[in-house]
């Protein structure tokens, strides 16, 4: 069942992607994407990918501030997220974050439900910061009408979610002897188990009521965020097509279409692209230029991550191999 599950996701994922793909390549022809994609300047795009290993970075650095105080090898945390990074772009399963749980997994002070809860503090930031970059782009240009009302629901959902986290971490023993009342009764095996994993989890958020660390996150967060805007300004400037405004909507639009949970093919492509044009065209950007950047901006941003996933597991295994043959020769 679970097989034909992952299967059925898969081909609905090479079906959304290939009509996003048709959608966009409709119209264009491989000689007009051609001549749009010999117009770029190497500087641009060098920029771009300058700035993608800048971002990784920060993301380690702002994990690091969640996670203290436990602490990991900054070459572990960069490992472990850009490998749940990718898990959630090549996977049908969303189950990157599982990922990054486990590959920390083996630090005594600390636990997976531990390391799950900064995740998803990390997503609650992270959704703060699409909600301020929405509202900054709002400022910048007249939004259709959809995008506001999305961003309405947004910011409700986003304050009706963190007041829960509040009261859950408020109020943690109490809803921790409650749970405890009631799987008493019930016939469950680790029952124990349980109420260890949920109070793991909320230890896991208690950054979002730490007001100092609150701040070094947000910090951090804000500067992950306002690096992609660059990011995407390095790519239109890259194509002559240099705007704030784009960047930042660019940068909107990306974060909410590739973060939904819709089928697509690895690594989403066609759903990159089209969003990429469909954002572009407000802009009078023509629709062979427009693809061309999609496709630029897709590779900046997925590249350099899998290539550090490639060098850090090949160093990962070396560093095994070594302590082996230590161990052996003792």
């Amino acid at each position: 069942m679970k097989g034909a599950k992952q299967i059925l996701q898969w081909v609905l994922g090479l079906l959304i992607s290939g009509l996003c793909l048709w959608l966009v390549f409709r119209e264009i022809s491989l000689q007009e994407l051609r001549n749009a994609l010999s117009q770029a300047s190497y500087e641009g795009i060098i920029i771009g990918v300058l700035l993608i290993f800048a971002i990784c970075g920060t993301r380690v650095i702002r994990w690091a501030t969640l996670l203290t105080p436990q602490s990991y090898p900054f070459r572990r945390l960069l490992l472990a997220l850009l490998a749940g990074q990718l898990s959630n772009s090549f996977l049908p399963a969303r189950g990157g974050d599982l990922i990054r749980a486990l590959l920390l997994k083996g630090n005594p002070q600390s636990s997976t439900a531990h390391i799950l809860g900064t995740i998803a503090a990390e997503k609650v930031w992270d959704l703060g910061m699409l909600l301020l970059s929405a509202l900054l782009l709002w400022a910048l240009m007249p939004l259709p009408l959809w995008f506001v009302s999305s961003l309405e629901a947004l910011a409700v959902a986003l304050f009706l979610g963190w007041l829960f986290a509040m009261l859950l971490l408020l109020y943690r023993p109490r809803w921790l002897a409650l749970l405890t009342r009631v799987l008493a009764p019930l016939p469950l095996p680790g029952k124990d188990k349980i109420v260890r994993f949920l109070d793991n989890l909320l230890k896991g958020l208690e950054p979002l009521r730490q007001p100092v660390k609150a701040l070094w996150v947000t910090i951090w967060s804000a500067l992950i965020w306002m690096l992609g805007a660059v990011v995407n300004l390095a790519i239109l400037w890259a194509f002559g097509k240099p705007s704030l405004a784009a960047s930042l909507f660019l940068l909107v639009a990306l974060m909410a279409g590739i973060s939904a949970p819709i089928p697509a093919a690895p690594g989403k492509l066609g759903i990159y692209e089209g969003i990429a044009v469909a954002v572009l065209s407000f802009f009078q950007v023509p629709q062979a230029q427009a693809l061309a950047i999609g496709l630029v901006l897709h590779a900046v941003v997925l590249i350099p991550p899998v290539a550090l996933v490639i060098l850090l597991s090949l160093a990962e295994q070396r560093a095994i191999i070594l302590v082996e043959k230590r161990q052996s020769g003792n």
